[in-house]
């Protein structure tokens, strides 16, 4: 019983110290897997159908992701994601731009919610350096305000294998594919 008291204390203080060693990033913290989660639906399958005027918005900072240069070049790629996949299918939607957004029927907008790399212990265990990079957003009515459909995406990828504006286009894209897929 003493042995297990002294590994588990042992284990605590290690993960304390290496936890305060680690180098701190700006940003966000690297969230639980669990709280990462893709998943997209449509809430509204009739006004979802029945397309019009779309205006996408590109995506700012959630809160605890700093808005900077980095930020705004990660909310474009996203929005190049979007816009390229939905410019390859027959759609209902018209996609605007800001010269047009007062004859908007729906607006696709959304944050950018972690942003970061892995710490503490993790990073120092051989294939567990991560960087990630999450996604929340909606499509709306901006007359109503009520949601037609809503999303949140991840990547995760290993530590330097891919910057954040790679893992945001393709972010980006699945949201276009979920969106063309769901009007068939």
């Amino acid at each position: 019983m003493k042995r297990k008291y002294f590994i588990s204390c042992l284990l605590v203080i290690v993960c304390i110290i290496s936890g305060c060693a680690s180098k701190q990033i700006k940003g966000s913290t690297m969230p639980k897997v669990d709280e990462l989660v893709d998943e997209a639906r449509v809430l509204d399958t009739a006004a979802f159908k029945s397309g019009g005027n779309l205006l996408i918005v590109p995506f700012r900072p959630g809160p605890g992701v700093e808005a900077n240069d980095k930020m705004e070049k990660i909310s474009l790629m996203a929005f190049k994601g979007i816009m390229e996949t939905l410019g390859k299918a027959r759609t209902p939607f018209r996609i605007l731009t800001n010269e047009d957004a007062e004859n908007t029927d729906l607006v696709l907008k959304g944050h950018v919610t972690a942003l970061g790399e892995s710490r503490g212990v993790t990073k120092w265990v051989a294939g567990q350096e991560k960087s990630f990079l999450a996604i929340e957003g909606q499509m709306s009515d901006p007359e109503t305000g009520k949601n037609v459909l809503v999303f949140s995406y991840r990547e995760i990828v290993g530590l330097n294998q891919e910057d954040y504006q790679l893992m945001s286009y393709r972010i980006g894209q699945r949201v276009g594919e979920f969106i063309l897929s769901q009007l068939n």
